[in-house]
């Protein structure tokens, strides 16, 4: 993506490349610029004024051969061809065997028993050699085998530097006598040892709009700018305090729903003044817990 900051008199624009062209013209339009893009030159001019940036290396790479006297419209075009590039190359890569009609798919339950990383190296050589007598595989016989559910237990030998794996049922054997190619094998292992933390819908909006808020100070840092007020950087945003506030209101009562101590919540009109934001009952099971207000440092409306 490419960005652009254009300054029209009183009026600004911070927007993104590649956009539809009638849409661009409607987001100028907006700022009392009324031409064609094609019209519109990089360079500095007496009625405007343009700031080019890049969010990459690739694309800050290709606004570095752009000269002032090229178009918004050929700079569009170079930012939709630089999309297209940077779609194609962050297409999802798997390395895997297809089978040429295979008449069903039948996939046995395995559960992993141990997971282990090793060297890239020492993956391809097990990867091209499964039938060769291995190490890893000799020292942990014991935990491969087929029980009587007809589950099978294995292991799954990883390489560090690319991800993908080998899942193991050696039936006693030092090799790999029944074996699967396991494309992210690493990183299902690292979920599965290490799940992701589950946000609620508050907390993700509020993740969303640090991101954003964070996002929009590094555009205008880019653009030469140093000091920034956040009243500013949220109403470029579309946002305010007092949404911000309602923000951390539901988040907070969400939390607390799911909390097993708390018996109920209840959010109050956050526009009506001289009241509470938020009640909070607690369960029964808490009822005879020790009073510990007098430890904590704050004041709250009960």
């Amino acid at each position: 993506m490419i960005g652009v900051f254009i300054k029209h008199k009183d009026n600004s624009l911070l927007t993104e490349l590649p956009k539809d062209k009638s849409e661009l013209y409607h987001e100028l339009e907006s700022i009392g610029i009324n031409r064609p893009i094609s019209q519109i030159r990089l360079a500095d001019n007496s009625d405007y004024e343009i700031k080019v940036y890049g969010d990459d290396d690739l694309s800050s790479a290709a606004i570095s051969k752009i000269s002032p006297g090229d178009s918004l419209d050929e700079l569009n075009a170079l930012a939709s061809e630089l999309f297209q590039r940077d779609c194609r190359n962050k297409k999802l890569v798997i390395n895997t065997t297809l089978l040429r009609k295979e008449p069903e798919f039948r996939p046995m339950t395995c559960i992993v028993e141990k997971a282990i990383a090793v060297s890239h190296d020492e993956f391809e050589n097990l990867k091209r050699h499964p039938l060769q007598d291995n190490n890893l595989i000799a020292e942990n016989t014991d935990l491969m085998y087929c029980d009587s559910d007809d589950i099978y237990h294995c292991l799954l030998i990883c390489d560090e530097e690319q991800g993908d794996g080998l899942l193991i049922e050696s039936e006693g054997s030092n090799y790999a006598r029944y074996a699967q190619y396991i494309p992210k094998a690493k990183e299902l292992s690292e979920r599965c040892h290490n799940p992701e933390i589950q946000l609620t819908d508050g907390e993700r909006k509020l993740h969303e709009l640090l991101n954003e808020t964070a996002e929009r100070i590094a555009v205008f840092t880019k653009l030469g700018y140093s000091e920034f007020s956040l009243d500013d950087v949220l109403q470029d945003l579309g946002c305010d305090f007092d949404e911000v506030k309602k923000m951390l209101t539901h988040a907070a009562a969400e939390i607390l729903t799911e909390r097993k101590d708390i018996q109920s919540v209840k959010l109050h009109d956050l526009d009506i003044p001289f009241q509470p934001d938020i009640s909070v009952e607690m369960g029964e099971e808490n009822g005879e817990n020790e009073d510990i207000s007098e430890e904590l440092d704050m004041e709250m409306t009960m």
